[in-house]
């Protein structure tokens, strides 16, 4: 836990069982997993009023509960975000909770509000320093919907399709260091056999934000 520069891609991802079969060929078998994220943002009025946001990130604190394989916790994640060519770099603080419900009471008792609630399902890879996720992504924006450790679809969810995530956790986020993780992360996309032009430079937020 605490401090970390994550420096990832995303891709958006045609056919599952082809791409889930290439990292298999890679990196063996993969872990399932699943991950439950509400999002939690000062209130706009406040925002306003402040000029400052109440010191959150415009991406608010986020509470996920995940399990992969046997193990299950509730991290909770305070990140900001910035895109540099096709990959974002997160500059984020994390610690875990022993019990997501009180925690999130406390949130709201703080006069926090729950806006947008994601769920990732997949499977997760370990591959020379790289972290990839192939999985199925859906949420809701502005919603409240109970949050649980299960696999059936978010309640009123917007689904978005399967994805690959491409995660490298460094120590900095100096120009370098992100070129250098950069070139590892396309390269492992190709070997995926997922073009450059499948690469999602939108945050799943604004994503689930979007209008049909």
């Amino acid at each position: 836990m605490g401090k970390s520069v994550e420096i990832e891609l995303k891709a958006h991802v045609s056919n599952s069982a082809d791409c889930k079969n290439r990292l298999v060929s890679l990196a063996g078998e993969g872990t399932p997993f699943f991950k439950d994220d509400a999002y939690w943002f000062v209130p706009e009025f406040i925002r306003v009023a402040t000029a400052y946001g109440g010191g959150l990130p415009d991406s608010g604190l986020r509470v996920r509960r995940e399990k992969a394989g046997d193990a299950g916790h509730t991290i909770v994640t305070l990140k900001r975000k910035e895109m540099r060519a096709e990959c974002e770099v997160n500059d984020e603080q994390e610690f875990a909770v022993s019990d997501g419900a009180a925690f999130e009471e406390l949130l709201e008792l703080l006069g926090l509000e729950k806006q947008i609630h994601k769920r990732k399902q997949g499977w997760v890879w370990r591959y020379r320093g790289i972290t990839a996720e192939l999985c199925k992504v859906s949420g809701s924006v502005y919603t409240e919907p109970e949050i649980a450790e299960s696999e059936t679809p978010v309640p009123g969810a917007k689904s978005l399709g399967w994805f690959l995530e491409l995660e490298i956790l460094a120590k900095e986020d100096s120009p370098g260091t992100v070129a250098a993780a950069r070139e590892q992360l396309l390269a492992l996309l190709e070997q995926t056999g997922i073009g450059k032009e499948s690469i999602e430079s939108r945050y799943y937020s604004e994503l689930l934000s979007c209008q049909e």
